[in-house]
């Protein structure tokens, strides 16, 4: 008998598992926030059918309950979440009709503890959808909303007393918030008009003027400036007056409220005055801007009487390292009008020219008097000079007013024309340029030619009144 031999091989068999994953769709209930919903105050609402509730026969003080799976709503990419109690629940019907006249359905203020929005002493609602309206705190503006997107699940659940309480399907839901990247400006005054109306402007004072930009913004944000023009248009100056030419660049501008910035040069290119301020408390802040001319800077290009006329630009932009709001911009014309201003101040007010020997008779005699005169004028001027008589007057002693001699000091020669005293005005100054605090410094004397004139003539003081005066040319 022949035998047979059998070999019994094993294969190994890889299988596949095909493994499927059946999830509820979640029912997404979306807040998108705009900037009119902020600027506005106006609350906002969504009516959701979030989820289908099954009634059981019979049920004994069925529940149904809602809360926030988190205790904030987190922020897609990091940051400040938002709270769930910013947003109210609340049943507005379900299964196409009416609830039951026996039922309780509360407005609720979401949070992450299980809070009812139904409640029935005997029978549940209805079956069907569950229609939930969610809605804003109706003071939408006291929230600092932040850009960006938030989302908290929402947990839904049903209970009762006994028996079955009903089924809820799903039971998880979704709360999403987008808030909207936006930046909106209000300028409070549209322009600024400056008037230079007393010389301490060029002495002491500083004329500034201030520019409000109400900012409402949902992004971290900068302001910055720059001037449209080189120079100040010049207008409505004296007859014949040139254009000056003032550089922008003597205007200064610094943010001086809620906090205080550094202050800039004005330029025709944008610099910036204040960068990375914080998205603001209820998202609304007022920005002021403080434009200012020093006295240096007023006294260097502002003299000439006139109106001198620029524009500021103002750029409000998305301070994030990859903006996502529009920039604003805003234009502030800006007017700096020069009064018609003069004032002549004489800082000596007594001149003593005294002969106290044979000498003084032979060489002359003199007075200087340094800063005897300060002339500031915001037109062309002439000065002149008079003497109050023909002759300076000892009781009925008398000597000619003409032997006195007016003339600048030695060092400062040419300044002024010299002049004998008359008692007829004389011109010492021709068509100067406006100046503020400009001194001239006066020698009074009597040269030695004019000594006979004084011989014979009894010892005593001899007066007279000198009055300096600006004159149009």
């Amino acid at each position: 008998m022949q035998k047979k031999k059998w070999t019994l091989r094993i294969s190994a068999c890889i299988c596949s598992v095909l493994i499927f994953t059946v999830q509820h769709a979640y029912a997404q209930v979306v807040f998108n926030i705009t900037s009119s919903n902020i600027t506005n105050a106006s609350p906002l609402s969504v009516d959701n059918a979030t989820t289908v509730y099954t009634a059981p026969v019979i049920a004994l003080a069925p529940t149904i309950s809602v809360k926030s799976a988190a205790g904030i709503l987190a922020r897609t990419g990091g940051g400040t979440g938002l709270s769930p109690g910013l947003f109210t629940v609340k049943i507005i019907g379900t299964g196409g009709s009416l609830l039951n006249v026996l039922s309780t359905s509360p407005t609720i203020t979401l949070s992450n503890s299980a809070q009812n929005i139904y409640t029935s002493v005997l029978s549940a609602i209805a079956t069907g959808a569950i229609n939930l309206r969610y809605a804003t705190l109706s003071n939408v503006n006291a929230t600092t909303w932040v850009a960006g997107s938030y989302t908290t699940d929402l947990t839904f659940a049903a209970s009762a007393v006994a028996l079955p309480p009903g089924t809820l399907n799903p039971t998880v839901g979704s709360l999403t918030v987008n808030v909207a990247s936006f930046i909106a400006v209000t300028p409070t005054p549209t322009s600024i008009a400056l008037t230079v109306n007393s010389l301490n402007y060029y002495r002491t004072t500083t004329l500034s003027g201030t520019y409000g930009i109400a900012t409402t913004t949902t992004v971290p944000y900068g302001i910055r400036l720059k001037n449209n023009a080189s120079a100040f248009s010049y207008s409505n100056g004296y007859s014949g007056a040139t254009d000056p030419g003032a550089a922008t660049t003597r205007l200064s501008g610094q943010m001086t409220s809620p906090t205080t910035g550094s202050t800039i040069t004005g330029g025709t290119s944008f610099t910036n005055l204040a960068t990375g301020l914080s998205v603001p408390t209820n998202n609304l802040q007022t920005n002021v801007i403080t434009l200012s001319i020093t006295p240096a800077n007023l006294k260097a290009a502002f003299l000439q009487k006139g109106t001198y006329t620029t524009s500021v630009n103002f750029e409000i932009f998305d301070a994030q390292t990859t903006p996502t709001a529009t920039t604003q911009t805003l234009s502030c014309p800006l007017t700096i009008t020069v009064s018609d201003l003069s004032e002549l101040k004489v800082n000596q007010t007594d001149i003593n020219l005294n002969y106290t020997g044979s000498s003084d008779y032979v060489n002359g005699i003199f007075a200087d008097a340094a800063g005897h005169l300060t002339l500031s004028n915001t037109n062309p001027f002439d000065v002149y000079v008079k003497a109050s008589s023909s002759t300076l007057s000892n009781g009925t002693n008398t000597i000619p007013v003409g032997v006195i001699t007016i003339a600048p000091m030695p060092a400062y020669a040419g300044s002024f024309t010299t002049v004998s005293l008359s008692a007829t005005g004389q011109k010492i100054l021709s068509g100067f340029v406006p100046a503020v605090d400009k001194a001239l410094n006066v020698r009074y004397s009597i040269p030695a030619a004019n000594s006979p004139q004084l011989l014979g003539k009894p010892a005593g003081t001899y007066n007279t009144t000198v009055t300096y005066s600006f004159v149009a040319p």
